[in-house]
């Protein structure tokens, strides 16, 4: 919900992966009228399916939904077109999962945006203190997207929330504040106070501007600078 927010008009959306974790479920929660969900693995689905609750099942049986079985990099060159793409691929610890956090896929996610549209994903990251290689780690997936999308905003936390759009993003509490109570979406975690604490709180300002100013290579296909962090 702290992605769509930034989105005016989340109808359309994009998930990669991750669907059986609860994302379709709270995106229904939206006025959206079509989500793609691609699965890598179709063994993963009908593995866990059966162990789901009942209300993720049906989030994933909604006639809104549609699951595809594909690799998320296959799919976006069918060129569609999205408000909201979220990557909830794993953590980019391998050569493999990598590939998911570098500017070539981030370049792949831009072309299937509509013009307001945005990329979001979380990654594990640490509240408090950074190390130098948690601060190379965050600073490479930071320039892949600088040098993909004109405005990136990161909401720090001990998961970091990346955020990046061709579009302006905001970081006026009160107007997501807004646009959160006018959605009127039940939530128990994302509240008018939390996105406050969020937005307002010293740590935010700091990270984005430690994130701006960093000197990292872009993480990239070619050059995997992320996951050997």
């Amino acid at each position: 919900h702290l992605s769509t927010l930034q989105s005016p008009n989340p109808r359309n959306i994009l998930v990669l992966g991750g669907g059986f974790a609860g994302i379709v479920s709270e995106l229904l929660k939206l006025p959206v009228e079509r989500i793609d969900y691609v699965e890598i693995n179709k063994k993963i689905v009908e593995t866990v399916a059966s162990h789901l609750p009942r209300c993720q099942v049906d989030a994933l049986r909604d006639k809104r939904v549609r699951i595809i079985y594909d690799d998320p990099r296959r799919f976006l060159r069918q060129h569609r077109r999205y408000d909201v793409i979220l990557i909830a691929m794993p953590e980019p610890a391998s050569a493999q999962n990598n590939r998911f956090f570098t500017e070539e896929f981030f370049a792949q996610c831009s072309s299937s945006l509509n013009r307001e549209g945005l990329v979001s994903f979380a990654v594990a990251s640490a509240e408090n203190f950074w190390t130098p290689e948690l601060q190379r780690r965050n600073g490479s997936i930071y320039s892949a997207m600088k040098s993909v999308f004109d405005n990136v905003l990161a909401i720090p936390g001990s998961t970091n929330i990346f955020i990046g759009s061709g579009s302006a993003l905001t970081a006026d509490p009160e107007l997501l504040v807004e646009r959160f109570k006018q959605r009127n979406v039940p939530t128990r975690l994302v509240t008018p106070q939390y996105i406050e604490y969020l937005y307002r709180n010293d740590r935010f300002a700091s990270v984005n501007m430690l994130l701006a100013e960093s000197a990292q290579p872009p993480n990239s296909d070619i050059r995997p600078a992320c996951y050997s962090y």
